[in-house]
């Protein structure tokens, strides 16, 4: 389809973005740039699409060509300066950490949420290295249990755990289900708990896997709604006030989700 002239232009800009998926999937990374060449040559609004503006830009990237990626995506952002999700992407090839926080928190500005910044400026940005500008805190009348599967996370489950002890809601409990880990995971999370008591660390009398330790978590759970986090996830200081503003907003909403953003390091 996308080779025929007499297809409709639609119609072969969409053959050769699925096309150009599947070949940067199976790792033909230029293959899949040589198709978004093809992508921008149908329109002029085919040209700028989003999608054939990341397609372009992810895989300059991963061809390791960041500067050349930065200009393939840079003025998309400035035609859209309220797309936060282009935002984030345009962080990734940066290197310079303070460049790349300047943008992560623009993005958080579009939607009215607090920034970020490193715990330690003296280390390099990562997941581990950073904690959330001063933000109102939430007293909130409804507690919020959050069920955390864990399986030998050692020290680092630290991260997920102590995001979930700055958020603003705090009227919360944090129900940390080690899943019988061979290492030193369960003795990190009774730290952890004897840090703070709204970490509650448990273990269940088997190893049963991430589905049935959150069932296990959740006969220890007192909230009044309820929640899960996997335990190599980080969380924005602002995201349960923020769910639990919606599900009072609108009673009538049995629950929500928030959409998370691939990290590295």
């Amino acid at each position: 389809v996308y080779n025929d002239p007499n297809a409709a232009e639609a119609s072969r800009w969409w053959a050769m973005w699925h096309t150009a998926r599947w070949l940067y999937f199976c790792g033909e990374i230029e293959a899949a740039l040589a198709f978004a060449g093809k992508m921008r040559e149908l329109t002029n609004a085919n040209k700028s699409r989003k999608e054939t503006v990341y397609l372009t830009y992810f895989c300059l990237l991963t061809l390791g060509r960041p500067a050349e990626a930065y200009a393939a995506l840079k003025p998309f952002v400035e035609r859209h300066p309220n797309d936060a999700d282009a935002h984030f992407a345009l962080t990734n090839a940066l290197s310079d950490d303070a460049k790349r926080i300047e943008l992560i928190n623009q993005a958080f500005a579009i939607h009215g949420f607090s920034g970020i910044r490193r715990k330690d400026k003296t280390q390099p940005l990562s997941m581990g290295n950073v904690i959330g500008l001063p933000a109102p805190k939430v007293k909130g009348t409804q507690k919020v249990s959050i069920i955390m599967p864990i399986y030998s996370a050692g020290e680092q489950v630290r991260i997920a755990i102590e995001s979930l002890l700055a958020q603003t809601y705090e009227n919360i409990e944090i129900i940390a289900v080690d899943d019988c880990s061979p290492d030193d995971t369960f003795k990190v999370l009774k730290a952890l708990e004897k840090e703070d008591p709204r970490v509650k660390a448990v273990q269940p009398p088997q190893n049963g896997g991430a589905y049935a330790a959150r069932n296990y978590g959740l006969t220890f759970a007192t909230g009044d709604l309820f929640t899960t986090h996997d335990s190599d996830d980080w969380s924005h200081p602002q995201k349960i006030a923020t769910q639990v503003a919606y599900l009072e907003k609108y009673p009538a909403v049995k629950g929500c989700s928030a959409h998370w953003i691939r990290a590295r390091g």
